[in-house]
């Protein structure tokens, strides 16, 4: 690939359980998920890759997306923005109609959060009023190595792709109490550190110089899942 740019829309969906307990902590509610038992944090990402350079088999790429503070679950509106890097390189490419086999190596940063408002103080939280923002905030810096098999079917523009994923993620979640976030009136963040095994499977449809793309995610460390969709223009 030369150039190619899309946008890609996509959410992982994690247990309720724990944000809604650490929700009713802090004196607000947090709503049911759309899939009973589940919260969604949907994301999006417009994406710039570069490559082909000397004959080489590899690409370059960046991503950037940002949601703003958007009502999602009931009082509570929800935020987040990643950017992230990464290259690709082809060990196998096949003359004929094999499967084309990749490696990369990325590096994405996350920050997001669900903001409500205090209706109880909860214990041990000094100068933490009723009617304050409250917000449950999480933040990641992730390296990953991932390995790529895409296998078109016979001549039509119709294909299949798999990937696995490992890497460590640097992560921090807690909360902070207060209008500037950056200055908050209380806050408590805790490591979270861990390390990232994940693999998705999909299904590609070539239509000119245009990419459509739906895939699966499955993180192997808790078992959550997550679904990605995107459309990209490529030469």
């Amino acid at each position: 690939m030369h150039f190619g740019i899309g946008v890609f829309l996509g959410s992982a969906f994690m247990s309720n359980n724990e944000p809604a307990a650490l929700g009713e902590t802090m004196g607000i509610s947090i709503e049911e998920s759309m899939i009973k038992g589940k919260q969604w944090f949907p994301n999006y990402v417009v994406a710039v890759r570069v490559g082909g350079f000397a004959g080489l088999p590899f690409d370059i790429g960046a991503k950037f997306g940002l949601v703003p503070d958007t009502a999602l679950w009931g009082s509570l509106d929800y935020n987040s923005w990643i950017i992230g890097v990464d290259i690709h390189y082809a060990l196998y490419v096949p003359k004929g109609n094999g499967p084309v086999i990749a490696v990369s190596l990325g590096y994405d940063r996350l920050e997001g959060g669900v903001t409500g408002t205090v209706t109880t103080v909860p214990g041990g939280t000094q100068d933490v009023t009723t009617d304050m923002p409250a917000h449950i905030v999480w933040e990641s810096n992730t390296v990953k190595a991932q390995a790529i098999i895409s296998q078109q079917l016979l001549a039509t523009g119709l294909s299949f792709f798999g990937s696995i994923d490992l890497g460590f993620g640097m992560n921090k979640a807690g909360v902070k109490f207060g209008h500037n976030l950056d200055s908050p009136v209380y806050k408590n963040m805790k490591d979270v550190s861990t390390l990232l095994l994940s693999g998705s499977v999909g299904v590609g449809y070539e239509i000119g110089v245009f990419r459509i793309d739906a895939s699966f995610m499955w993180n192997f460390i808790n078992f959550e899942s997550g679904i990605n969709f995107g459309i990209r223009y490529q030469r």
